[in-house]
């Protein structure tokens, strides 16, 4: 029903980067809980690297700064940036 997929669709945000040299944005990733989203492997891969026996931190990016990611669920295509809900992403938990 259209309640359904109205609430799948709001867990589903794009995710923006701050001092990344090239990127502004690399992909989508869901909410699968309150507080974990989930992305692939491929986008998280733009924004973390291995760190340690299966650790994952977030690279340097532009001036020696750690890339910072944030999931915004109200980015369209074409809208003027007034309304957001973004929610930073504050470490990975697991790459597989």
């Amino acid at each position: 029903n259209l309640d359904t997929l109205n609430k799948a669709a709001a867990s589903v945000g794009r995710i923006d980067l701050i001092f990344h040299p090239g990127l502004d944005y690399v992909g989508t990733g869901w909410l699968i809980t309150k507080d974990i989203a989930v992305t692939n492997r491929h986008v998280a891969e733009l924004f973390l690297r291995r760190e340690g026996f299966g650790g994952w931190r977030f690279q340097r990016g532009s001036s020696d700064a750690l890339i910072e990611a944030r999931l915004d669920f109200r980015r369209q295509k074409g809208d003027d940036g007034s309304v957001r809900r973004r929610v930073e992403v504050r470490k990975a938990l697991y790459v597989a």
